[in-house]
């Protein structure tokens, strides 16, 4: 069965890119800080969320010293288009 892309995110990945385009650029910890405000969540899973938004083409990353810093490729205005 061929996989169909979704141009909508789901809810908790929306919610990390939301992070994100609050902070403009940030590593697990920031995003965590965050998110956690309106729903607390574990290291690991926001880990897991932004490495599978690097792999849909949405967030790109940057490596400084041994963390990562994450960034995002969509703006809102495209996000807003492709629910519409």
């Amino acid at each position: 069965m061929p996989r169909t892309t979704r141009e909508t995110l789901p809810p908790l990945e929306l919610l990390c890119l939301k992070a994100l385009w609050t902070l403009r650029e940030g590593n697990v910890s920031d995003v965590r800080r965050v998110v956690s405000q309106s729903r607390p969540l574990a290291y690991t899973t926001i880990m897991t969320v932004l490495e599978r938004l690097v792999g849909k083409g949405k967030l790109s990353r940057r490596k400084a010293g041994r963390a990562f810093f994450y960034f995002p490729e969509t703006s809102r205005d495209a996000m807003r288009r492709a629910a519409i």
